[in-house]
């Protein structure tokens, strides 16, 4: 059976294989060896998997456009999968916090750090090595979903590359006055490991609350603001009023243009001409933008 998918859903699909195949084998890992922190990298890159496949779902529903019950589209589930990949990592890192204080407070524990390095610096390679080339594929593809995805595999990789230098410190001071050091590896870096996920999710959660609540982006505002109000300067109308809106990667604008009382506009090609004038100062046109550009004499239209 042929997959009937564009290039996005495509990066999005093997994406999530591969991210799949190694949170099973970090887990496993982990799971083998005894290690924490490497388990709950697994962990992490589970939950990035399940996330990874609902950016492919909400890519396969953008590619379709619209339907009789979503009739602006399906823009509005990219934030909402975000905030639930944040709060799914925000759990899991608040249990391995607890799990770390709890290594360190009661001795730590035995595990061959040296493997464990060269595990955890395999994963950090392979996990970059993926991020540099979903960032090559998405230049041609430009796409928010692919770009998110990346960043999920960059992040990754420092997490993996993190606790690889630790437990390589802890390898190299085998036999040494600091041998004690690789007792406490496993829940110092399970304790490292849960506070860059920590910050990935803050840096990544207010971005999709914003869009969530609804919140109008200000670099949006302002270039329709300008734009609109040299043209109402230009041609002495009265006034207007505008709304703007980003959800996911689909921008709403929403203008309203006040003519004076009695205002001739002779044939209704010159307000198509308008609506193209403005457009274009916009910015290029694309199916991810939704304008609408009305002209009222009645301020109650255009509140």
């Amino acid at each position: 059976m042929k997959l009937n998918l564009n290039r996005e859903q495509w990066l999005l699909l093997i994406s999530t294989v591969v991210m799949g195949i190694v949170a099973v084998a970090c887990m496993s890992l982990g799971g083998m060896v005894g290690s924490n922190s490497l388990f709950f990298d697994g962990v992490s890159t589970l939950v990035a998997t399940l996330i990874s496949g609902g950016m492919f779902l909400v890519a396969s529903l953008i590619a379709r456009q619209n339907s009789s019950r979503f009739q602006f589209g399906y823009w509005h589930f990219e934030p909402l999968i975000i905030l639930f990949e944040c709060g799914f990592l925000l759990l899991a890192a608040a249990f391995a916090f607890y799990r770390g204080i709890d290594l360190l407070v009661h001795g730590g524990n035995h595990i061959p750090v040296g493997l464990v390095f060269f595990i955890e610096l395999f994963f950090a390679l392979l996990e970059f090595g993926y991020f540099l080339y979903l960032r090559a594929a998405n230049r041609s593809v430009g796409s928010e979903l692919v770009r998110m995805d990346g960043l999920g595999w960059f992040s990754d990789s420092c997490m993996s590359l993190a606790i690889a230098l630790g437990f390589g410190l802890a390898w190299l001071a085998q036999g040494s006055r600091f041998d004690w050091l690789s007792l406490y590896m496993d829940g110092a870096a399970l304790l490292l490991a849960a506070t860059l996920v920590l910050f990935s999710v803050l840096g990544r959660v207010m971005p999709a609350v914003k869009q969530f609540l609804g919140v109008s982006p200000r670099a949006l505002d302002a270039a329709v603001t300008g734009v609109v109000g040299e043209f109402v300067k230009k041609h002495g109308f009265v006034g207007f009023t505008s709304y703007v809106q980003e959800v996911g990667r689909s921008s709403v604008i929403e203008i309203h243009i006040i003519l004076p009382s009695g205002f001739d506009v002779g044939a209704i090609d010159t307000l198509d001409a308008w609506r193209e004038a403005i457009a274009r100062q916009i910015g290029e046109a694309s199916p991810d933008r939704w304008l609408s550009i009305s002209f009222t004499a009645q301020m109650r239209w255009a509140d």
